[in-house]
Order: structure tokens, then sequence, then C-alpha cells
């Protein structure tokens, strides 16, 4: 009796190539469907801001800061992996002091103001990640 030994990249090799190129095409699909950025693509390529900003993963909006010293801000949505960059701009300007971000990490940012900035401070930011 001869028994043959069969690894699943033997069984893989014979199946036909449209069925072993399935996988890809099914996954080609998807990204298509959600409108999601493949590498090369561009941001004028996409069909709503909304897709775009889903596709590279912005989170934006405004904030108040009350206090000097450190302060953390939570995203609404975290990001799946990490947050490549935080950006923040004061809302009413004024004083001269800037606001700066001190940290950040896929689920929110931290700045530590300056002491000169008294009371309460509105401030927008713009987030990229991942």
């Amino acid at each position: 009796m001869y028994i043959q030994r069969i690894t699943a990249e033997d069984i893989y090799n014979q199946l036909p190539d449209d069925i072993k190129d399935a996988p890809a095409a099914a996954e080609e699909a998807k990204i298509k469907a959600n409108g999601a950025m493949q590498p090369g693509n561009n941001l004028n390529d996409l069909e709503s801001p909304a897709i775009a900003a889903s596709a590279i993963g912005l989170r934006f909006g405004n904030e108040v800061s009350t206090m000097d010293g450190a302060e953390v801000f939570v995203f609404e949505e975290p990001y799946l992996t990490t947050c490549k960059s935080v950006q923040i701009q004061r809302v009413n300007g004024g004083s001269g002091y800037a606001l700066s971000v001190a940290s950040f990490d896929k689920n929110g940012f931290t700045i530590d103001r300056e002491n000169g900035i008294d009371g309460n401070t509105e401030f927008s930011y713009l987030a990229l990640g991942e």
C-alpha cells in the first residue's frame, strides 16, 4: 500500500487560477466599495470628503482648554493603530501665547499651554492617523 502525502501547497496548486485569485479580487472590490485609498491614489479621486476623512484617518473638531499645565483631550473615535500628527490652533488668537501639543497617541492628545493664557481658550484641532 502506498500513501501519498499531500500538502496544502499541493492542493492550492491544483486549483484553477480564477479560484486562486478570488480572495484578492474580493478584497479589491471591498476597497473600491468602501472608497478607501489604495497606494498611489489621490484624494481628488475619492467621491466625498467623508470618504476622504475615513480613508486617511482624520479627526478634527473644537475643544476648550480650561487650565494651565498638561490637559488631556480624547478623540470621539480612537485610531485603530496610531495617530501620526495633531495640529492645533487657537480659535480667537489673542494674547500672543501659543498652544502646543505635548504628546499624542491613538486615543487622543495632551496640550501643555503657557501660563500667560488666562481663563478658558477655545482651539481647533486636526489629527491624522491610521
